[in-house]
C-alpha cells in the first residue's frame, strides 16, 4: 500500500448523515476510529429534519407487552435528558374525549407502569380538568386527561443531528455533504473497499474503507440495490405531515388527542412561536410522494376543526412539515397498515463482505443502538461519548427583526452550508417558524433572505440564483396544498 493510499484509508465509511449515521460517526470518532461520513444531500436533510422531535421512552410498546424494550428506551431517553444540551423534560397531556372507548383507569395504570420501567426518573402522572385544555378547544367534547413526562428537543431534530457531526477537537475523521459516489469495489486481496466519489466542488477522490455501514434511511434500500447488496429486511415507507400554526398565547403545554380511528392519536405541540399539529400516517411507495398535498392538509384541518370553537383555514397555516418514516419489514411480509409495524431499528450484515445496513431508527434509542452497531463491527465496546465537545456557533441579530441566529459566515465555513435551504431549514428554524418558508405572508423578509444568500455564496450570480430557486420553491410548495 502506497503512502497516499494509506492516508486515504478509513476504518469505517458511513453512508447517510441522518440521526443513525451522525450518532455512529460521533461514537466511532470518540473511540479513536478513522471514519468517513458521506451524504448525497445536506446533513440531516431526510427524515431527521421532519420528526415529531419527541425523545420518548416507547410507551406505545406497552400495548405489545415489550417491557424490556420500553425499559431500554426509557434509559436511553433519560441519558439524553441528563447529558445532551438539546433535550429537556416536557409534559405531554393525554386527553379523553367524552365518547372515547379508552379506559381512564387502564391508561393511568399503564402510565404508572411506564414510569416504573423508567426507574421513576420522570415526574408523576397527573390528572387534569378541562380548564387546562388549549383556549380555543371546545371543552364540552372532553372529559379531562392524564399528563406524563417525556423528553423533547429544544431546537430541532436537524440541529440535534448536526451536533453529533461537528466537534471542537480535530480528528482524522471527515464528514462531507453533497457528495456523489461513483463506484464502490471490494478488493479481496487488500481486504478493503475502494470508493470513488465526487465532492461538492466536483473534485474526484478515491478512498479506502475496511467496513461500510449504510445508514441512508428511506434511501437505504436503493443504495443496497445500486451496489448489489442483498438483504433479508427492507423498508416500508410511511409519510407523516404536520401543520405549523400560530401560537398566539405562547402556550407551553403539549397534548395528545385520540384520532377516533385505527387506534391512532394526533399531537398538539407548541414549538417556538408555532404549534405542531399532526402527524398523518400514510403508506407510500417512494420518496417522490413526499410533497404535502391538499388531502393531507384537509385531513388535519378537519380533525382539528372538529375540536375547536373557532375554526381555522388554510390561510392560518404558517408552514407545513413533512417527512417519511423508514419502517422495518421483512421482504416476504405484506404490510396492510404502517401502524402495525414496529418503530424499532435493526442491523443486518452481509455474509460475504463487511457491508452493513441499518433499517429503521428513532431519536430516542439511537445512541444506544449505534453503540451496538459499533460493537458488532469492531468487536469491542466504544469509549464513552464526550457530550461537551460540540461546536458552539457565534450569533447575530442582523436578520428577521433581531431574532438571534447562528452567524451566517461562521456557519458557512464550519458546517458546510451550501445554499439557503441548508441555513434557513437545518442550521436555524427560520424556514419553519416564519411563514412561507421564511418569506413571510407578505414577502416582507425577501431582503433578509437575499443578504443571507450573498453571505453564503462567493459570487453575486450564485447568490441571485439560489435566492430565486429558494423563493420560487417555497411559493410553489405552498401553492400545491393551499389552492
Amino acid at each position: 500500500m502506497n503512502v497516499k493510499q494509506h492516508i486515504n484509508e478509513y476504518d469505517l465509511l458511513i453512508l447517510g448523515a441522518g440521526i443513525n449515521g451522525s450518532m455512529l460517526y460521533r461514537i466511532a470518532t470518540d473511540s479513536s476510529k478513522k471514519v468517513l461520513l458521506l451524504d448525497k444531500n445536506d446533513f440531516a436533510s431526510g427524515s431527521s429534519q421532519a420528526s415529531g422531535m419527541m425523545v420518548w421512552g416507547g410507551i406505545l410498546y406497552l400495548q405489545n407487552f415489550e417491557f424490556n424494550l420500553v425499559r431500554k428506551l426509557c434509559k436511553a431517553r433519560d441519558r439524553l435528558i441528563k447529558y445532551s444540551k438539546h433535550v429537556y423534560t416536557r409534559r405531554f397531556s393525554y386527553t379523553f374525549l367524552k365518547n372515547s372507548e379508552r379506559s381512564f383507569f387502564i391508561m393511568r395504570a399503564g402510565l404508572a407502569l411506564y414510569r416504573i420501567l423508567g426507574l421513576l426518573k420522570r415526574g408523576k402522572t397527573k390528572c387534569f380538568a378541562n380548564n387546562k385544555l388549549p383556549f380555543n378547544w371546545s371543552k364540552t367534547l372532553f372529559k379531562g386527561g392524564l399528563s406524563y413526562e417525556e423528553g423533547f428537543l429544544k431546537l430541532s431534530d436537524s440541529q440535534f443531528t448536526l451536533d453529533w457531526i461537528f466537534r471542537q477537537n480535530a480528528t482524522e475523521s471527515k464528514a462531507y455533504n453533497y457528495t456523489n459516489i461513483q463506484s464502490i469495489e471490494w478488493e479481496e486481496k487488500e481486504n478493503h473497499f475502494k470508493i470513488l466519489f465526487i465532492n461538492y466542488e466536483k473534485v474526484k477522490t478515491t478512498v479506502y474503507a475496511k467496513s461500510i455501514v449504510n445508514t441512508c434511511g428511506i434511501w437505504a434500500d436503493n443504495v443496497n440495490k445500486q451496489f448489489n447488496i442483498q438483504t433479508k429486511a427492507s423498508h416500508h415507507l410511511s409519510k407523516g405531515v404536520y401543520l405549523l400554526l400560530n401560537n398566539p398565547k405562547t402556550q407551553k403545554d403539549a397534548f395528545v388527542v385520540d384520532m377516533e380511528e385505527n387506534n391512532d392519536t394526533l399531537c398538539w405541540v407548541p414549538w417556538g412561536n408555532t404549534i405542531m399539529w399532526g402527524p398523518t400516517e400514510t403508506s407510500i411507495i417512494s420518496e417522490k410522494e413526499l410533497p404535502v398535498t391538499k388531502e393531507d392538509v384537509t385531513f388535519l384541518l378537519d380533525k382539528l376543526n372538529a375540536k375547536l370553537k373557532n375554526k381555522i383555514s388554510k390561510s392560518d397555516i404558517i408552514n407545513v412539515r413533512t417527512g417519511i418514516r423508514p419502517l422495518v419489514k421483512q421482504n416476504d411480509n405484506e404490510v396492510k397498515y404502517s401502524l402495525d409495524l414496529s418503530r424499532k431499528a435493526i442491523f443486518e450484515s452481509n455474509k460475504k463482505i463487511p457491508w452493513h445496513t441499518v433499517f429503521g431508527g428513532k431519536l430516542s434509542g439511537g445512541l444506544e443502538f449505534s453503540n451496538e452497531v459499533y460493537y458488532k463491527i469492531f468487536k469491542e465496546s466504544p469509549n464513552p461519548i464526550n457530550f461537551n465537545s460540540t461546536v458552539q456557533a457565534p450569533t447575530t441579530n442582523e436578520f428577521y427583526n433581531g431574532i438571534e441566529l447562528p452567524d451566517v459566515d461562521w456557519t458557512v465555513k464550519n458546517t458546510q452550508v451550501r445554499c439557503l435551504d441548508d441555513y434557513l431549514r437545518r442550521r436555524t428554524n427560520i424556514a419553519q417558524w416564519i411563514p412561507v418558508g421564511g418569506l413571510g405572508f407578505k414577502n416582507e423578509y425577501l431582503h433578509d433572505i437575499m443578504k443571507i444568500s450573498e453571505l453564503i455564496h462567493c459570487s453575486k450570480s450564485e447568490a441571485e440564483f439560489d435566492f430565486k430557486k429558494y423563493t420560487e420553491t417555497q411559493r410553489k410548495e405552498r401553492t400545491t396544498w393551499e389552492n
